[in-house]
């Protein structure tokens, strides 16, 4: 009798134990009805049946949804919200089961553990529940299991996961139990429980890490399209001034027309905006102007053709994205150089796509001479200060495909990258 009385006493304080953790983690008041009493004591009550008729196996599952009923039931909140922090904390008291069946087999404890069960049992459950207890007054405890929990949510994880998850977790549980004489065993599957929780958290981080990455994307990407509004506004406001001031010169005396004429020139020469943003593709087109904006006093002859209608990080995806910027990067930099230093100064950019790559193809005028079959082997450059590594490194590189030529004295750059469904994988 004194047994059963211990068992349902230290179940009833690890419940009290569970639901204040519980409390501090969610930072909501508690509203206990007496429903939940009653299913406290019923719960309690119900885990000294099932291990009373060595039913331990379904314990944990049941021990988890009855968590995730009372969270919910108690402190109204969600669902989803209710069953991952049941599931956290059930891994953490399996974990710390598994660590004292190990203190046990260290310290050489099963004869007096097999001799005074019920006393293991209810210092063990009472150690827990202080635990748990002590978790919830530690401020980064609670920081660290929120942390994980908000990572857990923001990946949208499913049941099955979940399920998995326990169920890995169980089966740990019960080989331990099954293997308690068995020192080996039971720390071996102490560290494959410790090094699955790492995996886990890992995987969880850089999956979270990866959603951040999108979700700035997508911020990047409507900053851009307002950005863009702003330009566009900004352009036709610059136009229908420059075109007033210029239908008052036609009115006014010569000291007048010359001060119009110094003000439409100080006003464009503060204003570089001469090529048109919302003509180049999304996702590449802020990463573009930057380059031009680099020679904007060197009176270039620039033209820009756009054929692509859809965003170029969604076309060729995030794995190859930085490949592209940086071809691109490499070929804007080599062919703006090579045009500023030549007779013409002009510069030809353009766009397009297929239904398996994008393509962008550079034209530029240029002084001296280039040997095209030296283009892309180290240290040869067509610049006079220069190493010759940015385009050789590019050659060759999975996915992207870089041709060179030379027509009606013109140097012709060629860049083609694969579609997301055409990429090639390791």
């Amino acid at each position: 009798m004194i047994n059963l009385i211990l068992d349902f006493v230290s179940i009833l304080v690890f419940q009290i134990s569970e639901i204040f953790l519980f409390e501090k983690l969610i930072k909501k008041k508690r509203k206990i009805k007496l429903i939940h009493i009653f299913l406290g004591f019923l719960f309690a009550a119900l885990q000294i049946i099932l291990v009373y008729f060595d039913f331990k196996i379904i314990m944990p599952l049941i021990t988890i949804f009855y968590f995730s009923y009372i969270f919910k039931s108690i402190y109204n909140c969600k669902s989803k919200e209710s069953i991952n922090y049941s599931a956290i904390f059930w891994i953490i008291n399996l974990l710390w089961d598994i660590c004292v069946m190990m203190a046990v087999n260290q310290f050489e404890l099963i004869e007096f553990y097999e001799r005074n069960v019920q006393i293991c049992k209810t210092i063990g459950s009472f150690t827990m529940s202080a635990t748990l207890f002590a978790l919830a007054n530690s401020k980064i405890m609670i920081r660290l299991i929120n942390n994980i929990y908000n990572k857990v949510l923001n990946l949208k994880l499913s049941m099955n996961h979940i399920t998995l998850i326990v169920m890995t977790y169980l089966f740990l549980g019960f080989m331990s139990s099954e293997n308690l004489g068995d020192k080996f065993v039971v720390t071996i599957l102490l560290i494959a429980g410790f090094a699955i929780l790492v995996v886990i958290i890992s995987f969880i981080t850089m999956k979270y890490q990866l959603i951040l990455f999108k979700k700035t994307n997508e911020i990047l990407e409507k900053n851009d399209i307002v950005n863009r509004k702003v330009i566009t506004q900004y352009r036709v406001l610059k136009h229908n001034l420059e075109s007033k001031l210029m239908g008052v010169k036609t009115v006014s005396n010569d000291e007048a027309k010359q001060l119009i004429d110094e003000m439409i020139l100080d006003y464009n020469s503060s204003f570089f905006i001469k090529h048109d943003v919302n003509a180049m593709p999304l996702g590449i087109n802020g990463f573009v102007f930057e380059k031009l904006y680099k020679y904007q006093d060197e009176n270039l002859d620039i033209s820009v053709t756009n054929k692509i209608k859809n965003n170029i990080l969604d076309s060729v995806g995030s794995r190859n994205y930085n490949l592209f910027c940086e071809a691109l990067g490499v070929t804007l930099d080599n062919a703006l150089e090579a045009s500023k230093n030549s007779q013409e100064k002009l510069f030809y950019l353009e766009f397009n796509e297929t239904n398996d790559k994008v393509t962008i193809k550079v034209i530029n005028t240029f002084s001296g001479d280039i040997e095209l079959d030296k283009l892309g082997t180290v240290q040869y450059t067509t610049k006079e200060k220069g190493h010759g590594f940015g385009l050789f490194s590019l050659i060759g590189r999975k996915n992207l495909t870089i041709t060179t030529s030379i027509k009606n004295n013109r140097f012709i750059n060629f860049l083609e990258i694969k579609k997301k469904a055409n990429q090639e994988t390791k």
